[in-house]
């Protein structure tokens, strides 16, 4: 893992290796090869990097640092975009950095408009995992579950279908189960005369 002749993206493959086949943690692997956790934690975030960038990496257009700066902005098309930025300017790491910063901030002030190819694979598998979790846990198979992700928040959808009664039902166990408590009973109040 520290020979020389290591490019980034083989040392953030064996990195990953080490995880997944070794069960090793980042303080682990830090303390083996002495480094520090960020470090191994940036190396790790340029297996994240889209192909394109990992080509400019691998061929020298851009170095480990201006990759690290790219891995952290989180939006592919954005990181794309700071790409041809940094190419273009021959920008230098401390200003691949302050780019990458700008692009954050694009994202955290909702500027770009978050699409599926936004969120990694690995967290739309699992958002459509704990949907159908939801929509499963329920008894009544009328009971759809939507989950919306945008720039700035998540959106959670529950469609109850069927009599009241049954609706109510259904939204008792929901209120319970985020709750953690009974719901108040409501008694039917008198008519009005």
């Amino acid at each position: 893992i520290q020979r020389q002749d290591l490019n980034p993206i083989e040392r953030a493959k064996a990195f990953n290796r080490l995880k997944d086949e070794f069960n090793l943690d980042n303080h682990v692997i830090a303390k083996k090869i002495s480094k520090s956790v960020p470090y191994i934690i940036n190396v790790l975030k340029l297996l994240t990097l889209p192909d394109a960038i990992k080509d400019g990496l691998l061929s020298g257009l851009i170095s480990e640092g201006h990759g690290r700066a790219l891995g952290g902005i989180g939006d592919t098309r954005l990181m794309i975009e700071a790409y041809k930025i940094i190419i273009r300017e021959k920008a230098s790491v401390r200003r691949a950095e302050e780019i990458a910063r700008r692009m954050r901030q694009k994202i955290d002030e909702g500027l770009v408009p978050i699409t599926t190819e936004n969120i990694p694979q690995f967290l739309r598998s699992r958002m459509d995992s704990i949907g159908q979790d939801f929509q499963d846990s329920f008894e009544e198979k009328t009971t759809k579950v939507k989950i919306t992700q945008t720039n700035v928040y998540t959106k959670v959808i529950f469609q109850f279908k069927g009599p009241l009664n049954q609706r109510f039902e259904q939204l008792q166990i929901l209120y319970q189960e985020i709750c953690k408590k009974p719901l108040t009973k409501i008694e039917p109040s008198a008519p009005d005369q």
